[in-house]
């Protein structure tokens, strides 16, 4: 889905544009096109909410700054994706009804959605995973930058 690049591209970019953009030969040129490049990255990723209601999404090769900025989205976006289903087929899936958005750090983790049995996680290596025990494995939501977690 995405192209291979850096883990921590976006963070090296702007550290070195802010600390050594006269060494840059056109650092404003360079700026602009790592404005591009993250707008285009993140409108692909939102794309990929379509995807939410089928089995799961894979984001491969996402950087650690791409996943601060869409774990959010897409763990509101799952959740209420979910909670539609029931009406949609008439029935329950048993899944809590208020959740926590917020982040939290759990051994190099982070984890969003604490409420009942359902998590959304994501760590420094690029990987990321909703998990739920009331949501069979075919509708959970993975991400990773290598491989599917399970």
């Amino acid at each position: 889905m995405f192209s291979p690049l850096p883990y921590h591209y976006m963070e090296i970019a702007q550290i070195l544009l802010e600390n050594a953009m006269d060494d840059i030969p056109s650092a404003d040129a360079t700026r602009t096109l790592l404005k591009d490049l993250r707008e285009a990255r993140q409108s692909k990723a939102r794309a990929g909410v379509d995807a939410l209601g089928l089995t799961y999404i894979q984001m491969d090769n996402i950087g650690l700054m791409e996943i601060n900025e869409i774990r959010p989205f897409f763990t509101k976006a799952f959740f209420e994706i979910q909670k539609l289903k029931p009406a949609a087929t008439g029935g329950n899936n048993n899944m809590d009804n208020d959740y926590d958005y917020g982040g939290g750090s759990m051994d190099g983790r982070y984890s969003v959605g604490g409420q009942g049995n359902n998590s959304f996680m994501a760590d420094f290596d690029g990987k990321a995973s909703y998990s739920s025990s009331t949501v069979p494995e075919s509708s959970r939501f993975h991400s990773t930058q290598g491989s599917r977690m399970n």
